[in-house]
């Protein structure tokens, strides 16, 4: 008997260990549509990378800033990740990151009128 709950308290303890790394290793996505980002905000956790999937066959150009009253507004954020016109055709992905400082920082395709992306970092 005492064997069993030892096995059943280990299963139990590997299955938790196992879940938490997971979850701390896995890459945060954030999905694009033809003229859109699927969420236009996400939040991650300082030093990660995001991955950019294009669900699409659109081409998507992403950059630092945003769209604001239909005019494009390219502005690097202090402390962002570069993303100097950042190529990624259609039904591809591409990784954004990583982002090394605390801080809300804005990204928008330079193609996709309004096609704007917030990333929140925590520490």
């Amino acid at each position: 008997m005492r064997r069993l709950y030892v096995s059943r308290v280990f299963c139990v303890v590997l299955a938790c260990l196992l879940a938490a790394c997971s979850r701390a290793g896995a890459t945060p996505v954030v999905h694009m549509g033809d003229t859109n980002f699927t969420q236009d905000s996400i939040t991650i956790q300082k030093g990660q990378t995001i991955q950019l999937v294009d669900d699409s066959a659109q081409f998507h150009t992403i950059s630092n800033g945003s769209w604001v009253d239909g005019d494009q507004n390219a502005k690097i954020d202090a402390g962002a990740p570069v993303a100097n016109e950042l190529q990624i055709n259609g039904n591809t992905q591409a990784e954004l990151g990583p982002f090394n400082k605390v801080g809300t920082f804005h990204y928008f395709c330079s193609v996709h009128s309004g096609m704007n992306l917030t990333v929140m970092v925590t520490p």
